[in-house]
């Protein structure tokens, strides 16, 4: 009966200590339509960057997947869904654009790593979507905000009804982390 329960115990720490639990969070929603090297806000369009925190001392590997509106997946290609956050850093990306900063997009070098959405068949094409981004680890180990951006200009309906050129609509939100 001690032996079985030595292995027991060794058995539920090693169990226990052994696994790091998968995490994840997401963007509920994002609309990413604006031409590449856009300013941020954008002329045209709506611009979505979505920033990614590391907050450990070691790089976190993550991966993402996307889904339509319908909540079916686009899928990337087999092994084509993981990118690492370096250590104590952040990363802002397009969801959709390949947006280059070398162009005068919005996009380094780092962020130009992290999939896009799927827009060749059989995806959907459309340029707009959800998220779930997942790792291994602690909740707590990457921390997102989802951030929008459109230009509205003063012309058509809003003719007169704005001052100056144009108005800014834009807005941010924490992402709360996942199970």
């Amino acid at each position: 009966m001690k032996k079985l329960s030595i292995i027991a115990v060794l058995v539920a720490v090693g169990l226990v200590g052994g696994f790091a639990y998968a995490k994840s969070m997401c963007v509920p929603w994002f609309v990413d339509n604006a031409a590449n090297a856009s300013s941020y806000p954008p002329t045209a369009g709506v611009a979505a960057i979505i920033y990614l925190h590391n907050n450990l001392a070691t790089p976190k590997e993550c991966n993402i997947t996307y889904y339509n509106q319908d909540g079916v997946e686009q899928a990337l290609p087999a092994g084509g869904n993981t990118f690492t956050v370096p250590a104590l850093s952040t990363v802002a990306f397009r969801p959709v654009a390949d947006d280059p900063v070398s162009a005068g997009g919005q996009e380094s070098v780092l962020a130009q790593t992290i999939p896009n959405r799927p827009m060749a068949a059989p995806a959907d094409g459309k340029k707009n979507g959800a998220i779930v981004i997942g790792w291994q680890g602690d909740a707590t180990d990457i921390q997102g905000i989802l951030g929008q951006a459109q230009a509205v200009a003063a012309t058509g309906a809003y003719a007169g009804k704005i001052a100056g050129p144009g108005l800014l609509v834009s807005y941010a939100t924490l992402l709360p982390g996942g199970a």
